[in-house]
């Protein structure tokens, strides 16, 4: 059985091509080669992008912050800096040892927790070989959505194109939630329940 190929740079770039109708692949990807530079610099926003659009196990890190010198004008006690690295802060169930009250503002967690406070967030993960097959997947999508974003004419491309990142992503919650032993968090996410979902989980901001 021959070994899968690992992801890369390349492949994945090769995909969005695939997803766009071009019949063009690339072995690598040359400084000479206009396209090839044009995903070049495409890559990093669409990488932060697709990180940003679901807690991908690989992706999540726990940090142990520590309150800042600093304190919020008014509302909150005591702010907390967030790493650039951070794509994306993934608040605490309720129920959760590590809840606090708090919201994220300017790069920063504030509240009233003072001393430190442990998070988990989306990093930013720039090796391809430690990213899953469905973000390979939903990264694909996105480049290939960067890539005709704006474009008039490739309207119905690029509604196709998030339909089917938006299968990707309903793959990926189940994915992730089985291997977190989550079965009833493995059922798909309907875009109502998503947003219910956000509301709440923003709806307590001072």
């Amino acid at each position: 059985m021959p070994a899968p190929t690992a992801i890369s740079q390349t492949g994945i770039v090769n995909k969005a091509q695939i997803l766009l109708g071009q019949s063009k692949r690339f072995t690598e990807l040359l400084d000479t080669d206009q396209k090839a530079v044009d995903y070049k610099t495409l890559w990093p926003m669409a990488l932060r992008s697709a990180l940003a659009l679901h807690p991908w196990n690989f992706a999540i890190q726990r940090m142990r912050l520590n309150a800042d010198t600093v304190a919020p004008d008014y509302g909150w006690a005591y702010r907390y800096e967030l790493p650039p690295t951070v794509i994306r802060y993934l608040p605490w169930s309720r129920d959760a040892a590590e809840w606090f009250d708090g919201e994220v503002e300017g790069g920063y967690v504030l509240a009233d927790q003072g001393g430190f406070i442990q998070i988990r967030c989306i990093v930013l993960i720039e090796e391809a070989a430690r990213w899953s097959a469905l973000f390979a997947d939903a990264m694909a999508y996105t480049l290939a959505m960067e890539s005709c974003e704006g474009s008039t004419s490739k309207r119905g491309l690029y509604e196709d194109l998030s339909r089917g990142r938006e299968d990707v992503l309903a793959k990926a919650r189940r994915a992730d939630a089985l291997e977190n032993g989550n079965r009833r968090a493995a059922r798909p996410m309907t875009a109502s329940n998503w947003a219910s979902a956000r509301y709440r989980r923003n709806g307590w901001g001072r």
